[in-house]
């Protein structure tokens, strides 16, 4: 890949790029190699990032449908194509990823990335891609191609920090997570499930026992908006029952969770 050098916007996309393929990776663990390529990609997926800062634009992230579909599946450990809100539910998590590392090395310095749209399109952006081939061992070979609409943004302050001795300037007000920190999600505490012929249905009446297979010594599962994001044991606190969290579910499983 590229060093950042003369071109940030560049460095950027190859940034994105590599990091989106280390998230794919990491999943499912195995090696990955990205590598520029002149290729076209045909019409599937796209992820539209904003980004905000020392860099300001659109960022359009684009995967043909057989791809996109081939890398939900095999994040997910599925033997059979996942359906279209878990392509969805992966890519915007792959992507999220791939910016936040971004985010920390110096393609990506004092860039805030947002994830504004994900979806399947009949027609990629018209401009003239970027486009990687990302290999997954031995498992996957996939074209990623990145689209910008991005600009440098000139900063005095960065400058005025780049010349020595000059004071660090106060960090920006205006935090993108503090935006999303007050918004309420719906969690739910699953005790146990279980199936039933209707006819049981038909016949509930008062003293009803319903046998959830489950031993009261097993965690109960922490769902928020339908997803498991942990276990725990029930608990009381003041009077009420409460969940004490005893483990995490993680990315992986949290990503398996949505083609479930």
């Amino acid at each position: 890949m590229a060093a950042q050098g003369s071109d940030p916007i560049r460095a950027l996309l190859e940034g994105v790029a590599a990091q989106f393929g280390e998230a794919v990776a990491t999943l499912i663990g195995k090696a990955s190699s990205v590598t520029k390529r002149l290729a076209t990609v045909d019409a599937g997926w796209l992820v539209r990032v904003q980004v905000a800062g020392r860099l300001r634009g659109t960022l359009s992230i684009g995967l043909s449908s057989e791809n996109a579909r081939a890398i939900a599946r095999l994040v997910m450990g599925l033997d059979e194509d996942p359906p279209d809100p878990a392509v969805r539910d992966t890519l915007e998590e792959l992507t999220s990823q791939a910016c936040g590392a971004v985010a920390q090395q110096p393609a990506g310095e004092s860039c805030q990335f947002t994830i504004e749209q994900v979806g399947a399109v009949e027609q990629m952006p018209g401009d003239e891609p970027l486009v990687f081939e990302a290999t997954f061992g031995d498992a996957l070979k996939a074209h990623l191609a990145l689209w910008n609409a991005v600009a440098v943004v000139e900063q005095p302050a960065a400058a005025a920090a780049a010349r020595p001795g000059a004071a660090k300037p106060a960090a920006p007000a205006d935090n993108n997570l503090d935006v999303i920190l007050d918004i309420d999600l719906p969690m739910v505490v699953r005790f146990g499930e279980t199936r039933l012929p209707l006819q049981v249905l038909v016949e509930f009446g008062p003293g009803s026992v319903i046998d959830l297979g489950r031993s009261p010594d097993e965690p109960v599962d922490v769902l928020v908006s339908g997803k498991l994001v942990a276990r725990g044991e029930v608990v009381v606190v003041g009077g009420n029952y409460g969940v004490r969290i005893t483990e995490v579910a993680s990315r992986v499983d949290r990503i398996r969770q949505m083609g479930a």
